[in-house]
């Protein structure tokens, strides 16, 4: 009894590292775009970490590592930018 498998319903090869490094980019770009808005940014603390996760997800599967590294640079930028917001909002309670 042999198995038999059709190679045209079997993924191409890198087409799940893609994938992934693809989802990891649309998040970590609406990580960073959404960490500008006052408020509105506080999406950003969930966001950036799990485009970070995804980036280096994607960056240790075969293919697609230029998207995966830019990722894995805006989650990297979106969680400053949060940081910077966070130091400004908790600098201004203090100083009151």
């Amino acid at each position: 009894m042999s198995v038999h498998t059709d190679a045209r319903t079997l993924p191409a090869p890198g087409v799940a590292a893609n994938a992934v490094s693809i989802a990891a980019l649309v998040i970590s770009l609406f990580a960073f775009l959404m960490a500008w808005i006052p408020f509105i940014g506080l999406v950003s603390w969930l966001a950036a970490p799990l485009g970070m996760a995804l980036g280096i997800v994607a960056l240790l599967l075969p293919g697609a590592k230029k998207a995966a590294i830019t990722a894995i640079i805006l989650s990297a930028l979106a969680f400053g930018v949060c940081l910077m917001w966070w130091s400004a909002v908790d600098g201004t309670i203090r100083l009151q």
